[in-house]
Formats: structure tokens, C-alpha cells, sequence
């Protein structure tokens, strides 16, 4: 460690001194190195807008259930469920089948207690049917389809309209 003048005072003074002991005066102040301002880092928000767009789904499904509950009376199911209506529905499927589809031999399709089961009421009049037809193809070998359709029952006479059949 060396020694030097003061360039205030004069004295003597350690060349490693920060000031002079005896003035006062900065002789090696401290260097302070300046950091860059950083941007204050954001706050996650990622979690809260998770959490809203969970709320507003779930909303949203409430609200759907509870718009399509509305249309529903389940003490009036017995009056729309009759008796006779699944299978009505069930024959104007098949009704639509054998019309329109191109069969090599007369098909073969379930017996009414069967028809009955394969046919689900769904809402308003409308029946969603899964069930199968038996034919054989042109060389006399059996197949069997599986089909879904749904039939709409309007009126009280029994008419039905086809919305949508698919044949596996």
C-alpha cells in the first residue's frame, strides 16, 4: 500500500482511500455501476383469464341445459312416448328403406317388439332409430346393414318425415 498527497489538503493519505481523513475529500470514490432499467416484470393474468373462460363455458352450458330443459314437460313424456309411436316411427323407416334403396331380395327387418326397443324418443316427436336389416346380395349370400335414422312423428295421424339415414 502505497502513500500520496491529497490534492485538497496536501497530506499524506493511503493511495486505496476512498476521502481524505483529514478533509474530507473524495480520493477513489466508490464506482457505482448503473444497471439498465428493466421493465417492471407484467403480472401473470394468464391464470385469472383461465379461470374466466372456464366460468363463462360452464355458463354457457348451464344456460344451454337449462334452454333446452324448458322445452321439455316430463310429466307430459307418457302423452308423447305413446304406445304405438316408436313403432310407427320405426315403420316409416323402413317404409324409407325399402323405397329408396336398391335391394337384390326383400329385406328382413327386426319384429315390433325389437323395433320397439331400437327406437328412441329424443324430443318433439322425434325418434332416433339404431337397429339392422338382413337381405342377400346378387350371388344369394346374406348380409346384414346396420342403420341409424331419425324420424320425425307430426300429428296425430301418425305422419312421419325422414331427416337422416346412414347405412354402415
Amino acid at each position: 500500500m502505497a502513500l500520496k498527497d491529497c490534492p485538497e489538503c496536501g497530506k499524506q493519505i493511503s493511495d486505496v482511500a476512498q476521502s481524505c481523513p483529514y478533509c474530507g475529500y473524495p480520493i477513489n470514490p466508490p464506482v457505482i455501476r448503473s444497471q439498465p432499467m428493466l421493465p417492471k416484470p407484467k403480472r401473470h393474468n394468464g391464470c385469472w383469464i383461465a379461470l374466466i373462460v372456464v366460468v363463462v363455458i360452464i355458463c354457457l352450458i348451464i344456460g344451454l341445459l337449462s334452454y333446452l330443459a324448458a322445452g321439455i314437460d316430463l310429466d307430459s313424456d307418457i302423452e308423447l312416448n305413446e304406445e304405438g309411436k316408436p313403432l310407427v316411427a320405426y315403420n316409416c323407416a323402413e317404409d324409407y328403406i325399402t323405397k329408396n334403396l336398391n335391394l337384390c331380395s326383400p329385406a328382413k327387418f327386426p319384429d315390433d317388439k325389437e323395433k320397439k326397443e331400437d327406437a328412441l324418443y329424443l324430443i318433439n316427436g322425434m325418434y332416433h332409430i339404431s337397429s339392422w336389416i338382413e337381405t342377400k346380395d346378387s350371388a344369394g349370400q346374406k348380409i346384414r346393414f346396420e342403420f341409424t335414422c331419425t324420424v320425425t312423428i307430426t300429428g296425430d295421424s301418425g305422419e312421419c318425415s325422414q331427416l337422416m339415414l346412414m347405412l354402415e
